[in-house]
């Protein structure tokens, strides 16, 4: 079995300044944003990010910005209302063509995940953090993959789902600590650059096909596409 990595697009998602279109428009260009962006279904912890805004509840200049819709989005959004939480924020999906710029408003990118999911589900909107150059802040089991390249890449600080004290912990060392968050952010720039070079990856592909197809239907196959038939 060979296995070839996701990826994301680096050139869809360039890195945006702090203060962008985006982020005024929605009032975080002078905010410190932890800023989660994606689904929240049953593999996730909403709960976290409750507990995050009520951290932060007393502090105007931070905003908990969640970018995302559906069951899990009205919860928190029922959260917000009964515990008087402005600091969070719950935003529809925004046009793709904006996502560059809401990744950019962030100081620090959220993902979550539970124990019981780690062991089948690998969070794609890390591998698009990383193209941010922000730092991350992963509340995932240490046993995922998603995990294992923000260790290895040094791009943010991990910490158990379950340690709800830790994230919290986590989250103010980044907040307070600006040089920390520049170096995870240029390490994850540098792994999104690295990592996801689509010349790479196809190379990646053809050695495998070649390694599988004879050399007869390989070769019919690069007249198809010279020729235009395939």
């Amino acid at each position: 079995m060979r296995v070839i990595p996701n990826w994301a697009s680096i050139e869809e998602l360039p890195v945006r300044p702090k203060t962008n279109a985006w982020a005024k428009a929605n009032g975080l260009a002078d905010k410190f944003c932890f800023l989660y962006s994606g689904t929240i279904g049953m593999k996730h912890n909403p709960e976290l990010l409750v507990r995050l805004a009520l951290a932060y509840r007393d502090r105007p200049d931070v905003a908990i910005v969640v970018v995302s819709e559906g069951v899990r989005a009205e919860w928190l959004k029922q959260f917000k209302a009964t515990l008087g939480l402005e600091g969070l924020r719950i935003l529809p999906f925004q046009a793709y063509a904006d996502v560059p710029d809401v990744m950019g408003a962030a100081d620090v990118l959220v993902a979550l995940l539970d124990h019981e999911a780690a062991t089948y589900s690998v969070p794609s909107k890390v591998l698009a953090y990383h193209c941010a150059g922000r730092p991350l802040l992963l509340a995932v089991p240490s046993n995922n993959l998603v995990s294992r390249i923000v260790r290895s890449s040094q791009s943010g600080i991990v910490v158990d789902p379950m340690d709800e004290d830790g994230f919290l912990a986590a989250a103010e060392t980044l907040r307070t600590s600006p040089e920390l968050c520049e170096r995870y952010g240029n390490n994850a720039l540098a792994y999104a650059r690295k990592t996801f070079d689509l010349d790479r990856i196809t190379d990646r592909f053809e050695s495998l096909f070649r390694s599988v197809l004879s050399e007869d239907v390989v070769e019919g196959l690069e007249e198809e596409v010279a020729s235009g038939r395939a």
